[in-house]
């Protein structure tokens, strides 16, 4: 794989080349079909440490657009031969529009990562974080983020690569369920990735590059 698995935390999956990965698609939420693009721009910094940079943007028309940014270090390690450990520090700026809607977090964690001979195993999971509402007209303090705002962040998911050329991972990212595939077409990485919660879904295609 080029990029890392997830959708938006770090992973402890192995960066030794910098990728830059562009999606878009389609999102179905209750209030309507959305919009939506996504960047992940990821780069080793040392042979352990690496940096993620990541944007999404869902946009409707008549409404105002949301966004997310997203950037983290981590700090990958072996433990074993097969599993491997990323401790991780993040920070995520939600811009909904609105002065009310704008939300700074910043939160840390852990990444593991267990290989086997044709499979993977991944899990990030969020341990403890911050936020503020930088925009608030009355309130603008950092605060603990709460025990469900960590875990329900938390993902983690299997990732099949028996095959050649092709990997497909099943997995969930806070209460969605993500099916993702990656393979390679004439030289060039291409991905798909479908995720749902019933009410909730989106369908997106992506580009890779790597260097």
């Amino acid at each position: 794989m080029a990029s890392g698995p997830t959708w938006a935390l770090p992973h402890a999956h192995e960066i030794d080349q910098t990728s830059l990965e562009l999606n878009a698609g389609y999102a179905q939420f209750p209030q309507g079909g959305l919009a939506l693009a996504r960047l992940d721009l990821e780069t080793p910094v040392t042979k352990n440490l690496s940096g993620a940079l990541i944007a999404h943007q869902w946009m409707a028309l008549g409404q105002l657009n949301q966004r997310f940014f997203i950037g983290s270090l981590r700090y990958r390690m072996d433990l074993t031969a097969r599993l491997a450990i990323a401790p991780f520090v993040q920070s995520v700026f939600f811009d909904g529009g609105g002065a009310l809607d704008r939300r700074l977090s910043a939160r840390s964690g852990v990444a593991l990562q267990h290989t086997g001979k044709h499979w993977l195993w991944d899990l990030s999971l969020p341990i403890i974080g911050v936020k503020n509402f930088p925009t608030h007209p009355t309130d603008s303090s950092w605060s603990m983020l709460g025990t469900l705002d960590v875990l329900l962040a938390t993902e983690t998911g299997v990732t099949w690569a028996g095959w050649n050329n092709h990997a497909i991972r099943l997995g969930i990212m806070g209460t969605l369920t993500r099916l993702s595939y990656r393979t390679t077409i004439k030289n060039q990485k291409v991905n798909a990735q479908l995720a749902s919660m019933g009410s909730h879904s989106f369908l997106l295609i992506g580009w890779e590059k790597v260097w």
